[in-house]
């Protein structure tokens, strides 16, 4: 084959590979960098015995595929896509691309996911996940690319597409800009001018224009990602001088909401006018404009976060005077609706239940309820303004469900009204204000743990899998929960979905984690509880009634809070 059309063609496959692995490698660093769940799952599954142990396991979690593998993803698309050693950069993509190629073939198989989440990171929640399908399709093609350049890359194997010793050799002292005498031809009375440095240097880039190109286009990008982080690291200058005349007059806020607000001024001419909004803190959280041009402006400021102060600049474009800059001026938004939070039945009976929950703020409230599938309702009003609330429902059906609205007004005058909707039953199900139902698992330490036996504490009960990303940042908080409250009155258990039992127990040992971990490996019991989506939180007071499903743990505060909400009573 031709040399230069090989060389095209290892340059485009290069150029591919590189763009394709830059953005899955940043896509991967931006994101989470946690480990996904199919990844997880793949390795568990094929993984031999002999590597299921926590050092390793906490090995891949940890560091192997949220660290080690972005990276690599990024560096070795930086080589190829500047021509640095590009055959022996495309024989490093091999092996990750079969892997990525292994993952998405049993992902197919098993037919377990749907997408392949993290295959780039954060670039999914803009663009869109792939699935499995079009990722494997990807990987082929990768792999095709790199044979590509491996086979069809010039030169020796560790040559590079732009050699930099031979670029300097180009300017060595003494040769750039040498006027030498012409060489006379032998046999011949043709004269030739010696080509100094620079000639050489024309030629080279002549040659080898597309090497040339590739690797600007990777120093360009480079310099440019660079200089963006720099600038969007410098605060804003809010002590510009405004011009000796005001940029404009009659400046007014109006149809205040919680997210956004219309700025309204009037121009002395035609112009467009840009309005500056940043933060107490100085940093621009957002640029407007009225490209006009016009006197009258009512511009919007929107994608802002409730009960908040923001100060804005208005720089005038078009002026007869030049671009000019206004003095400071601010707006708050308006707070949110109010949040109905920690609604729990307090006490039931055969033929009552108390609910009791609260508000961010103070707010009057409003209970409806009645028999699901029935018109009629019942009201409970109280116009005292609290943000701790209580209501007794009855007379009540042991064997019928319940609905009930919770109605809660804003006391501020906003009249902004938030609504809770809930159901209400005194049997045994996994509903709340339901008596939870009994279940006897094994624990990961041989032990068989009967879950009516924690009656009389709050229990805290999670179903959970080691391949859930969002479970592998929960586990250390349930663990140290674990660790701080009081055992004779807080139970904490955790119950693991279908996996391998080994993994599970190298896993469990790898995190340090102690809490008792039952093994649901049927998923019998997660189907009795009608778990959907990992990880699933039950709260069960004393008397094993479910008080809350999902309550948000995100810090150690939360799960103080959530018990001493039940304890306290």
């Amino acid at each position: 084959m031709n040399y230069r059309i090989k060389d095209s063609i290892s340059l485009v496959a290069g150029l591919l590979i590189a763009v394709t692995f830059i953005a899955s490698g940043t896509g991967k660093l931006f994101g989470d960098m946690q480990t996904p769940a199919q990844i997880m799952a793949f390795i568990n599954a094929v993984l031999p015995e002999a590597f299921l142990t926590p050092l390793f396991i906490d090995f891949i979690y940890k560091i192997l595929v949220p660290v080690v593998f972005p990276w690599a993803e990024l560096i070795l698309g930086i080589a190829l896509l500047i021509g640095l050693i590009p055959r022996f950069a495309a024989v490093l993509t091999l092996p990750m691309i079969a892997a990525f190629m292994g993952t998405n073939i049993w992902t197919i198989i098993t037919g377990e996911y749907s997408h392949c989440a993290s295959c780039f990171g954060i670039w999914e929640k803009i663009f869109g996940y792939l699935t499995p399908y079009q990722s494997l399709g990807i990987d082929i093609i990768l792999g095709l690319l790199a044979l590509a350049v491996i086979f069809l890359q010039p030169g020796r194997f560790f040559s590079n597409r732009w050699p930099v010793t031979r670029l300097a050799g180009l300017f060595l002292p003494g040769q750039k800009g040498e006027e030498k005498e012409p060489v006379l031809l032998p046999g011949t009375d043709k004269r030739l001018r010696p080509v100094d440095s620079v000639d050489r240097f024309l030629i080279y880039v002549r040659r080898n224009i597309w090497s040339v190109a590739g690797y600007v286009l990777g120093v360009v990008g480079i310099i440019l990602i660079l200089i963006a982080a720099l600038i969007s690291a410098l605060p804003v200058n809010n002590n510009s001088n405004s011009s000796s005349s005001p940029v404009a007059d009659n400046i007014t806020v109006t149809d205040m909401t919680t997210s956004s607000g219309i700025v309204n001024f009037t121009t002395s001419v035609d112009e467009a006018v840009d309005i500056i909004v940043y933060d107490k803190d100085g940093k621009i959280t957002g640029l407007f404009s009225d490209l006009g041009p016009v006197k009258n402006h009512s511009i919007k400021a929107d994608n802002l976060y409730p009960a908040t102060t923001y100060y804005f600049q208005l720089l005038s474009g078009y002026s007869t005077t030049g671009k000019r800059l206004s003095g400071k001026f601010s707006f708050t938004t308006l707070e949110p609706p109010p949040v109905i939070s920690n609604v729990s039945i307090s006490t039931t009976t055969d033929s009552a239940a108390v609910i009791t929950w609260e508000t961010d703020r103070p707010t009057n409230t409003e209970v409806t309820y009645g028999e699901e599938g029935n018109a009629e309702r019942k009201t409970i009003i109280d116009d005292a303004s609290n943000a701790s609330h209580e209501a007794t429902l009855q007379p009540l059906d042991r064997e019928r469900v319940y609905a009930f609205v919770i109605r809660a007004r804003d006391a501020y005058g906003h009249q902004l009204i938030a609504e809770y909707e809930g159901v209400l039953s005194l049997k045994t199900g996994v509903q709340l204000t339901q008596r939870a139902p009994d279940f006897a698992l094994p624990t990961v330490t041989g032990d068989i743990l009967k879950f009516s036996q924690y009656r009389g504490k709050v229990v805290l009960l999670v179903f959970w899998n080691m391949t859930c990303p969002a479970c592998q940042k929960k586990m250390p908080l349930l663990q140290k929960a674990f660790e701080r409250e009081d055992s004779d009155k807080v139970a904490i258990i955790t119950v693991h979905g279908p996996g391998r039992e080994t993994a599970i127990k190298s896993y469990c040992s790898s995190q340090g984690l102690t809490l008792p971990v039952l093994l649901d490996l049927n998923a019998e019991v997660g189907s009795s509880y009608n778990v959907l989506q990992l990880p699933a939180t039950f709260v069960l007071d004393q008397s094993g009634v479910i008080r809350s499903i999902d309550p948000g743990l995100e810090t150690q505060e939360d799960f103080d809070r959530l018990f001493n909400q039940f304890l306290s009573k």
